[in-house]
């Protein structure tokens, strides 16, 4: 078989399977189009980025001053990429899919609502200490590699390590302290944090 009609049958099937892999998550107030089969992000005083519709797999919206055009909107629905919507609380909101398309979205979404709670138990223990980890690491950046050594005594100390049903506010009192013993070392412990 001839290299072009190889690589236009390679280039077929990943547009059938949606083989892309990039999550994009766009959370600056920008407007976002369709141009040469690219999603172009267009961000006041950037210069526009343009990523191929091949290598994305799904899109998350967090800002409400993002605009999008129809065209982009129908091309990301026929090639079954997933656009997922925050509300003002940059919390998920809505999904839209392409219609009667078999979509791994969700099935995902459909599979982790059957999780059980011993499965649930060790995604949140994992998650959790993911987190404390990485914080770890950025106090380890910044010079406190003490700091960082009691972060993860911390995990340890908290039995995250050993498998249970996962208790909530436990897990999360833990990530808390923490958080707060990350944000004590970069920015002072008197330092308050505000929401607006």
């Amino acid at each position: 078989m001839p290299q072009s009609n190889l690589n236009t049958e390679c280039q077929q099937k990943q547009k059938e399977n949606n083989l892309g892999w990039r999550i994009l998550f766009l959370s600056e107030p920008s407007k976002i189009s369709l141009s040469n089969n690219s999603f172009v992000v267009e961000r006041d005083g950037k210069p526009p980025l343009s990523i191929p519709l091949s290598d994305i797999d799904s899109v998350v919206i967090e800002n409400r001053q993002i605009s999008i055009t129809a065209a982009l909107l129908g091309r990301l629905a026929s090639d079954k990429i997933a656009v997922i919507i925050c509300d003002e609380y940059r919390q998920p909101c809505g999904i839209i899919n392409p219609i009667g398309a078999h979509v791994r979205h969700s099935q995902f979404a459909k599979a982790q609502l059957l999780f059980s709670e011993e499965k649930k138990a060790d995604l949140w223990r994992s998650i959790i200490e993911r987190k404390i980890t990485n914080q770890g690491e950025v106090l380890k950046m910044f010079g406190h590699t003490n700091e960082a050594d009691e972060l993860l005594d911390c995990t340890r100390a908290s039995n995250l390590a050993t498998p249970r049903i996962c208790i909530w506010p436990t897990d999360a009192s833990t990530l808390g302290h923490c958080a707060h013993a990350l944000f004590g070392q970069l920015i002072g412990s008197d330092a308050r944090l505000s929401y607006h």
